[in-house]
């Protein structure tokens, strides 16, 4: 908007009110036009900040993608060579689940191994073979799996290969266990920069 239509539409608009004041009613039509065209301006004004807004915003966004990706990719290489180094003292030392350093801690805790049921196979089994261990809601049956691990028995067979057999030796179908290693996590402390 050039300044002589600027000049114009304030002109148009008339005084420009008190706003910290209470509001009055235009005291004819001329005047609620005035108020009309100042209401519209004022719209609009929003309607750009919340543009520009947006604008600046999608950009700081953007950055903080690029920047934290670009530091979740050192944090990752950082950790895989501490988790490495961790893996390398319990080799040599088993009991050295959690080691303590001026700047934290290296922490590897035992995992549970993971129980992956075939559902339709292992039903069907348990069906006819352990009842006890398939519950039955509507609309269908599913498997109890705490029951299921506790009832059922794995042996390895092979290095990380495990069996599923019942109490009395039979083999257990459509159940599949892995023994999970160990889990490593590292906690930092504070650091002065």
């Amino acid at each position: 908007m050039s300044a002589l239509e600027q000049d114009l539409d304030e002109f148009m608009m008339g005084d420009e009110p008190d706003f910290d004041a209470p509001p009055e009613a235009p005291q004819d039509a001329e005047r609620a036009d005035m108020q009309l065209r100042r209401l519209a301006k004022v719209r609009a004004e929003m309607a750009q900040i919340g543009e520009h807004a947006r604008a600046q915003i999608a950009r700081i966004d953007e950055w903080h993608a690029r920047r934290v990706e670009v530091l979740a990719n050192r944090e990752r290489w950082l950790v895989e060579g501490l988790e490495m180094w961790h893996r390398a003292v319990l080799a040599d030392d088993p009991s050295r689940k959690s080691i303590s350093l001026p700047c934290g801690t290296l922490k590897s805790r035992v995992q549970q191994p993971e129980w992956l049921f075939d559902d339709e196979v292992f039903i069907a089994w348990a069906r006819e073979h352990a009842p006890s261990l398939v519950r039955v809601p509507e609309p269908k049956p599913a498997v109890d799996r705490n029951a299921a691990k506790k009832a059922l028995l794995t042996v390895e067979v092979g290095e990380g290969a495990h069996s599923i057999l019942t109490e009395e030796g039979e083999v257990v179908p459509g159940v599949t266990v892995t023994v999970r290693g160990p889990s490593f996590s590292v906690v930092t402390e504070k650091v002065d920069r």
